[in-house]
């Protein structure tokens, strides 16, 4: 069968004829591809930032993000059947720590975790691959057309989660009971921003409207540009970096999401944190800024302000079962919306191509290997 594979010596990506797997052990699942979405992480195993061979391999098959649908199942397996439409998630952890036994990989307490495509372990850009069913989730049909944006979802609905339980602290500043961070309606009087450009960014501007909140979107992209007509959609106030002498407001937002891995460290987005507020740097990818200039100012802010900022990399089979209700629901709330979130298609041959495009019009790239 074909599958995409990397080299990390040659740095290079390429098209290769590889051995089909076979379902080996009673609780296994066999797979064909339907479309892989491509983020940042792909355009850093391209750049040589990430991308770790198995064991004895001198190429990975890359690709972590995967819808597929199943086509052989093994004798043991009940959670899936033949025909469903799947997702996984993309680590996979230790055995030994606590936090991995209890199926929260994405908090590997001893960092001996695998990631499929990333890290000691081949992904899913291939023709079919083999899958414990354990690692699985359906896809229900309603999800089903924008299923590639489940992952980047799971990272949202993960923020989300860690933003909630540390807020706990803090009392509303409205002072309603009801809208405490622990409650039902926790959104409601709550002040957003979320920082990036690309489909993260929408997606966190988007589910925190959902839920009721105030969002402010600041991109480094200019207003003629997609994400600015759909920001306008979501009733979401857009900022763009490259406007003159744009300004944001001063200790205003609640919650930052910070979509980029970079644009949290610059005063001006830090000044725009509120009081015991939580900043969420939520990015699958490795940031290239150098923050040693701003580490002092920082850390100064931080406590004077009683502010907490915390990382958010990956998600687990948990998140990614929330991501399906959280689209769901966005597909209720604004109708049509997520379709044009998948704004480029590309075969499997032209997986550089799709990690490679960026710009003021491009959100979700997908590898499409089944119409």
């Amino acid at each position: 069968m074909l599958a995409v594979q990397y080299n990390s010596r040659a740095h290079r990506a390429r098209l290769a004829e590889v051995r089909e797997p076979r379902i080996e052990t009673p609780t296994q699942v066999k797979i064909k591809v339907q479309q892989i979405g491509v983020c940042g992480v792909d355009a850093n195993i391209l750049q040589g930032l990430e991308g770790v061979p198995p064991h004895n391999a001198k190429e990975i098959v890359v690709g972590h993000e995967v819808v597929g649908r199943v086509v052989e199942v093994g004798p043991a397996v009940e959670q899936v059947g033949l025909g469903d439409v799947v997702a996984t998630s993309t680590r996979r952890g230790c055995r030994i720590c606590e936090n991995c036994l209890r199926g929260e990989a994405d908090l590997c307490s001893s960092g001996l975790y695998v990631e499929r495509g990333i890290r000691e372990a081949h992904g899913f850009l291939a023709e079919c691959f083999v899958e414990e069913a354990e690692h699985l989730v359906l896809v229900p049909p309603d999800v089903e057309p924008v299923a590639a944006l489940l992952e980047p979802a799971s990272l949202v609905v993960k923020s989300m989660e860690l933003v909630r339980g540390i807020e706990k602290r803090v009392s509303p500043w409205c002072g309603h009971f009801f809208h405490a961070w622990d409650q039902p309606d926790w959104a409601q009087h709550k002040r957003v921003m979320v920082t990036g450009g690309g489909d993260l960014a929408l997606l966190a501007a988007a589910m925190f409207r959902a839920c009721g909140s105030t969002v402010l979107l600041y991109s480094p992209y200019g207003g003629a540009s997609l994400q600015a007509a759909l920001a306008q959609e979501l009733q979401v106030e857009w900022i763009s970096s490259t406007q003159h002498n744009a300004r944001l407001p001063d200790r205003w937002a609640d919650v930052l999401v910070d979509t980029t891995g970079e644009m949290w460290a610059a005063h001006y987005v830090r000044n725009a944190m509120a009081r015991n507020s939580v900043a969420a740097i939520v990015t699958p990818s490795v940031p290239s800024g150098d923050f040693q200039a701003e580490g002092a100012p920082l850390l100064t802010e931080l406590l004077h302000y009683n502010q907490v900022l915390v990382g958010c990399s990956r998600a687990n089979l948990r998140h990614l079962r929330e991501a399906e209700h959280a689209l769901a629901r966005l597909s209720s709330v604004f109708p049509g919306l997520l379709p044009r979130f998948l704004t480029h298609r590309f075969p499997m041959q032209e997986y550089a191509k799709a990690a490679a495009v960026v710009g003021p019009d491009v959100l979700k790239s997908v590898v499409t290997l089944e119409q």
